[in-house]
């Protein structure tokens, strides 16, 4: 425990660090309209996510100039940082998220971190991108002598993947991705003949349809079953359903 809170400690300096350094690159070359991506360094990832945000502590604001960062460290934990005015900076740290669909996600935390100063809390950091694009993020945490720390941010639009959130893109083009195998899949199963499919597949499938649109997921599914057609035709009928079986042990079965 002691490692891992040293750990975390050494963790928040630099996504601070890093803060400071990205918010900079931002106000010399936002205008310009470059996008600055993750960064990561074996295990750890650091994202930014830029916007308007506001730290209070107890109720009073101690000032956010702009923007937060999601650290996600070697040992499974997860770091939320953001500037401070009055305090130089303040983060929220936890162990398990929980994401929902393609859109929003919740971090338990049990830390919070104030001037590097880690303190036992209990609460929840929620991040959420609307339909507009919209995202937002607020955490809120009880501190163990009463205390309440909050922090919240807004922006227009989300710059990367953030607390198991991918970007619209990235989720609409992953989903298109698993439509279009379940689709494929599908066609097996009839062509095939086989007995076994596994439905988790058809529940996350069933999920992305807000990522692809409605009116866009049936031209998606025939995409993926022409995919086989065109693989039967050209490898035999005996040789794909073999190769389907192998490839995919897992969701497909006789």
């Amino acid at each position: 425990m002691f490692a891992g809170a040293k750990r975390e400690r050494y963790a928040f300096r630099i996504a601070d660090l890093w803060r400071v350094a990205v918010a900079g690159f931002l106000s010399l070359w936002g205008m310009m309209g470059v996008c600055v991506g993750e960064t990561q360094v074996g295990n750890v990832r650091i994202a930014m996510q830029p916007g308007e945000c506001r730290l209070l502590l107890n109720g009073v604001d101690i000032g956010c100039p702009s923007g937060a960062v999601h650290t996600r460290l070697e040992n499974g934990r997860h770091l939320v940082n953001f500037p401070g005015g009055d305090i130089s900076a303040v983060g929220f740290a936890g162990q398990k998220i929980e994401v929902a669909g393609n859109a929003s996600s919740v971090l338990w935390i049990d830390a919070a971190y104030i001037n590097q100063q880690r303190l036992a809390v209990d609460g929840q950091c929620a991040f959420k991108r609307k339909e507009d694009g919209v995202v937002e993020l607020e955490c809120k945490a009880i501190l163990r002598d009463g205390r309440k720390l909050s922090a919240s941010l807004k922006n227009v639009e989300q710059k990367d993947s953030f607390l198991g959130v991918e970007t619209a893109t990235a989720g609409r083009e992953k989903c298109e991705r698993l439509i279009r195998l379940h689709g494929m899949l599908t066609r097996a199963q009839f062509q095939c003949k086989f007995s076994k499919y596994n439905t988790a597949l058809i529940d996350e499938a069933s999920g992305c349809m807000p990522a692809v649109g409605k009116n866009n997921v049936e031209a998606i599914l025939r995409d993926g079953m022409t995919l086989f057609d065109s693989h039967e035709r050209e490898r035999g009928h005996k040789a794909v359903c073999s190769a389907i079986l192998a490839d995919f042990p897992k969701l497909i079965r006789r």
